[in-house]
């Protein structure tokens, strides 16, 4: 699905190295807590590379982050927040993957219990624990 399973190995490992060294992946609580929400982001000054992940991998969404100082360059971000979306990029850079790899099992984990329609519930928050005690 997406395509992204069936990309040559070096988009890949291009993508994995990418999300090894400016990426994110995160479980957010929702503003009144009550729930749980997955999020892969790759933030950098660079627009050409996080445009470039959003046209190799056709997932997520870029924004800008323009700052008012006049020194400060604009920040780019790459989200993915889709659960499938998650699921497929993750399963398929993972073999890739370095320091980012347990946190990528962890996320994993999470995503296939919300595409099982697994209601939340305590081994969410657990998961979310975990990761970020991985982020550390």
């Amino acid at each position: 699905m997406f395509g992204i399973e069936n990309l040559p190995e070096w988009k890949l490992g291009y993508i994995a190295g990418i999300l090894d060294g400016e990426g994110s992946i995160l479980l957010l609580r929702s503003s009144c807590r009550a729930r749980i929400y997955p999020r892969v982001v790759v933030g950098m000054s660079d627009h050409v590379c996080v445009g470039t992940l959003q046209n190799i991998t056709s997932v997520g969404h870029v924004y800008t982050v323009e700052y008012k100082k006049k020194n400060c360059k604009s920040i780019y971000t790459w989200n993915v927040q889709a659960v499938l979306e998650i699921y497929f990029l993750l399963k398929a850079v993972l073999p890739y993957l370095i320091t980012k790899k347990e946190r990528a099992k962890v996320m994993i984990d999470f995503v296939e219990r919300r595409i099982q329609n697994i209601p939340q519930g305590s081994y969410d928050e657990e998961l979310r624990r975990k990761l970020r005690e991985l982020n550390k």
